[in-house]
């Protein structure tokens, strides 16, 4: 429980990134890890992209509210964004309507 506190306290949010490629086998378990989390009545809904490619990166960084609100000190250089996004997808097949927002 302290580790996790200790965590918690030095915390940062983080808005200029490195562009540093990420091993493909970290980006997986990350997904893997998000997949096996519990969701509202064990429905699974949530479906995940990996997206690594520089354009596609770009072309959804352009559709975020990046920072909104220290707007346009808060957007970071292209230089400096994201260079990985796991896009999250909601199966609205498999997904509750009421519930599938809590498991996002």
């Amino acid at each position: 429980m302290e580790e996790i506190y200790k965590i918690t306290l030095q915390r940062r949010t983080i808005r200029r990134f490195k562009q540093k490629r990420i091993p493909f086998v970290i980006l997986k378990k990350l997904i893997n890890s998000a997949r096996l989390a519990p969701s509202a009545g064990n429905l699974q809904p949530l479906e995940y992209i990996l997206v690594r490619d520089k354009k596609l990166c770009n072309k959804i960084f352009d559709c975020l509210r990046w920072a909104a609100y220290i707007h346009p000190e808060g957007i970071p250089p292209s230089d400096k964004r994201p260079s990985n996004y796991i896009v999250v997808l909601v199966n609205m097949h498999r997904a509750k309507k009421e519930f599938f927002a809590y498991d996002v």
